[in-house]
């Protein structure tokens, strides 16, 4: 993972993990996933924490991690808050998250980050993510959660099949019922290629790619591990 989202992630890491188990944290979101197939920008920073390791937090937890992570070089603490929800910060003007998540499929694999012993999720992982959490939990749908979702047709197809087969066959359909209800112009960003694409997608076809990667051809056979 380059720099400045891995130096920010250890930072992060190294200074919650005094009220969080290290064991529960994880690094993923579209950061590791850009990293990983250089399909777009992202200099975001997301930690997950197991959720029922988050939800044993109590308010003096809470207020310990905000101090601690306030005093990070390059905090601004003016944006900084740590709340029952989520952690939010910005380091040196790139936002950076923790937010307690359900346990996701495939997370076997563990890996470090530098030396830090802060595993990186695998692709299963934050695909799970982006779909369960994002596309069909969330309230707002973003572009980069579309473009990636369409972009794993392309960059790692076992891993999305993976993924839908993991989760009730009602999720993709009622995914793909919200991607098909999006108005014209939901990315602000209409008709130019989005984010930074590999693939030039305007917004019609970007829905069209993410509507496709929902259907039933899309939720084959589970692939080989990668």
């Amino acid at each position: 993972m380059p720099d400045p989202q891995g130096a920010i992630a250890r930072q992060l890491f190294d200074a919650v993990t005094f009220d969080i188990d290290p064991a529960a944290l994880s690094f993923g979101g579209g950061t590791v996933l850009a990293a990983r197939w250089q399909h777009r920008t992202s200099d975001d920073v997301g930690l997950f924490c197991r959720l029922d390791v988050y939800e044993q937090l109590d308010g003096a937890d809470l207020a310990r991690i905000e101090a601690a992570v306030r005093k990070i070089p390059g905090c601004d603490r003016e944006r900084t808050w740590c709340e029952t929800m989520a952690l939010y910060t910005e380091i040196h003007s790139i936002e950076a998250t923790i937010l307690p998540r359900s346990t996701a499929p495939n997370q076997e694999r563990q890996y470090e980050l530098a030396g830090t012993p802060l595993r990186l999720q695998n692709t299963d992982e934050i695909l799970y993510g982006k779909l369960f959490e994002r596309l069909y939990r969330s309230a707002t749908i973003t572009v980069r959660d579309v473009y990636d979702v369409a972009s794993a047709a392309r960059h790692d197809r076992p891993a999305l099949q993976r993924v839908l087969a993991h989760l009730s066959r009602q999720i993709p359909v009622e995914i793909e019922a919200r991607l098909a209800s999006l108005p014209r112009g939901w990315s602000r960003q209409d008709p130019q290629p989005l984010i930074d694409p590999a693939h030039d997608w305007t917004e019609a076809a970007l829905v069209d790619a993410a509507r496709a990667a929902m259907q039933p051809s899309a939720r084959g056979r589970p692939g080989p591990e990668r």
